[in-house]
């Protein structure tokens, strides 16, 4: 069968996450997919033990990349609720020529954590998208586990480099790459899904609230 999606899933030190998140994107788990359909790239984020090919089954098509400046996300994304454009994501879906024409992830960004690697990724892929961005509704992504450079005590506020904070490195880091200063993404997306939650009506006020 022709290959129809290719999923990266980036990991550190999850040597028991890791396995589990991979097996449950393949069938059985996932419905009306072969094997043969479905590819699963594993980005090793510089871990102390590197992840291995057997740690996955063998009859999946699975392949392990490593990385060594890292690759970052953060949280608090939808502080502004549901409405509101996210800064970042922990998980997006493009055709794979469109993750070409926008040369996917920026290498040359090498804070602690990937800096704002994923900030820019985002932003480049919502200008290239144009009105073509969807967002899922009712749906969510979470981080099992990750280095925590921006959710530890005093986050991107903590003093990293000397008298500069950490945030301050990054966006330092974002202007002298990009050539601009940082800026979050301001296109309006198409909301696609179902909401049956009872905390959602809340989000959606929220969001309403600071437009």
């Amino acid at each position: 069968m022709a290959l129809r999606l290719s999923i990266v899933v980036i990991g550190f030190d999850m040597k028991r996450e890791l396995p589990r998140t991979v097996v449950s994107l393949l069938p059985p788990y996932q419905q009306g997919v072969h094997h043969d359909e479905v590819e699963i790239i594993v980005v090793d984020n510089g871990s102390a033990e590197p992840v291995c090919r057997d740690w996955f089954p063998e009859e999946a098509a699975i392949r392990v990349e490593r990385v060594k400046g890292g690759v970052s996300a953060l949280g608090g994304s939808y502080i502004s609720g549901v409405l509101k454009v996210p800064s970042e994501t922990a998980f997006c879906v493009m055709k794979t020529a469109l993750f070409h024409e926008i040369n996917g992830y920026d290498e040359r960004f090498v804070q602690l954590g990937g800096g704002l690697a994923s900030f820019d990724f985002f932003r480049r892929a919502l200008e290239a998208a144009g009105e073509g961005f969807v967002m899922l509704v009712g749906e969510g992504t979470f981080h099992q586990l990750h280095y925590g450079a921006t959710t530890q005590a005093g986050g991107i506020g903590r003093r990293y480099d000397g008298e500069a904070s950490l945030g301050d490195v990054y966006t330092r880091e974002y202007e002298e790459i990009v050539g601009r200063p940082f800026a979050f993404a301001t296109q309006v997306p198409l909301l696609f899904g179902r909401v049956t939650h009872p905390e959602v009506p809340r989000l959606f006020l929220r969001a309403a609230d600071h437009q």
